[in-house]
């Protein structure tokens, strides 16, 4: 997609799955490798990391968080301020079964109308760390992290968003499953072994 941006979100610091979770495999890639090469369309492509160093071995342009224990609102929040085209694609890395098309379905809805363009899965559940976000909504995410509150959702009513219903597409909401602990990631891999043998 041209001039626009993405961030993969990758400095979590994984305390219910217990290891990194960039560095785990799935169909013979890891998570960030497969992430990466559903973003190879996009201008730019930055890597949101908490600390330097932590991922020597990865390829990219690298930003650090502003903040450290913030969770995912300070690696928004960076990435906002220094990506460089005023539409900024977000995903976390434990989304092991995205596909750029959900990207590509969410970017036609974009227009001047709307801060941000968020899939909603038949649940009802809006799912803020895959969606497309404006560079104007910094001042509310750093207004929002100066008063202590971290919270990605609580950011997000101060937006203008644009729900995109999946029950409304051809796309499942597995594709929007995040893999948090070492029970989903056993259930992924089995679930993945069980359709290479169909």
């Amino acid at each position: 997609m041209e001039k626009v941006s993405a961030v993969i979100l990758a400095g979590g610091k994984n305390r219910r799955m217990g290891c990194d979770k960039i560095l785990l495999e799935y169909g013979g890639m890891t998570f960030f490798d497969r992430i990466n090469a559903e973003l190879e369309d996009f201008s730019e492509i930055l890597i949101s990391i908490d600390q330097t160093g932590r991922y020597p071995a990865l390829n990219g342009k690298i930003i650090i968080d502003k903040q450290t224990d913030c969770g995912p609102l300070s690696g928004l929040s960076k990435a906002l301020e220094i990506c460089c085209y005023d539409w900024l694609f977000v995903i976390a890395v434990d989304l092991p079964l995205f596909t750029r098309k959900l990207a590509e379905l969410l970017y036609t809805k974009i227009d001047k109308e709307v801060d941000a363009v968020i899939p909603c899965t038949r649940d009802g559940r809006l799912h803020p760390l895959c969606a497309f976000y404006h560079k104007r909504n910094l001042p509310i995410i750093e207004n929002q992290m100066a008063a202590g509150n971290y919270r990605v959702m609580d950011a997000i009513t101060q937006m203008k968003v644009c729900e995109v219903k999946l029950g409304d597409t051809d796309l499942q909401d597995e594709i929007l499953g995040n893999i948090n602990t070492p029970e989903d990631y056993k259930n992924l891999k089995e679930k993945h072994e069980k359709n290479q043998n169909q």
